[in-house]
């Protein structure tokens, strides 16, 4: 059983509480997770995450197994039919089923429809660290393609300075031969 629900606000109402979006970030940090995803050090707080789901330009997306959350994902940088796409399993969902969680995810955000009933998106585009390969192994796996390497693409607040970029596609007609 996968479920994927939005974060969002329907009649004043946001489907989930405060205290939870804050959770799922405590969720990270606890899994050793916060300086792959947020790699850049501008989230550094189950606050600063909760304000950057809820008021910035992102759509987020939880996603749930019978034993819970899985992982997260949500979307940006929107223009036309592309938007990015950014990615968190946490370690429960690791290993065996990770693949078919991904690929229910982008699944599903190639079946959201607009008010006409028109695809929102033909492409997503991921951008990943070159040297979080274990990462970039599963967004393969998953059925992004590699399109190639970006020198100085993203800042790593580890090292502080900017660090290569992978930038990696997939669109719906390579996710149907998936």
């Amino acid at each position: 059983m996968l479920k994927i629900t939005p974060y969002i606000e329907i009649d004043g109402i946001r489907t989930f509480t405060d205290a939870f979006i804050r959770d799922v970030y405590s969720r990270i940090v606890d899994d050793n997770l916060e300086s792959i995803v947020f790699s850049d050090g501008n989230i550094k707080t189950p606050s600063d995450f909760l304000a950057f789901m809820k008021y910035g330009p992102n759509y987020l997306f939880i996603i749930e197994t019978e034993s819970g959350v899985a992982a997260i994902l949500w979307l940006n940088r929107i223009l036309d039919r592309t938007c990015y796409a950014h990615f968190c399993g946490f370690q429960s969902s690791w290993g065996k089923g990770s693949v078919d969680i991904g690929q229910f995810a982008m699944r599903h955000v190639f079946g959201v429809k607009d008010d006409k009933g028109d695809f929102c998106f033909e492409t997503v585009l991921g951008l990943i660290p070159s040297w979080n390969t274990v990462g970039i192994g599963w967004l393969k796996k998953v059925g992004l393609v590699e399109a190639g390497k970006i020198p100085n693409a993203l800042w790593s607040a580890t090292l502080n300075k900017s660090t290569e970029g992978v930038l990696m596609y997939l669109t719906r007609d390579i996710l149907e031969e998936v």
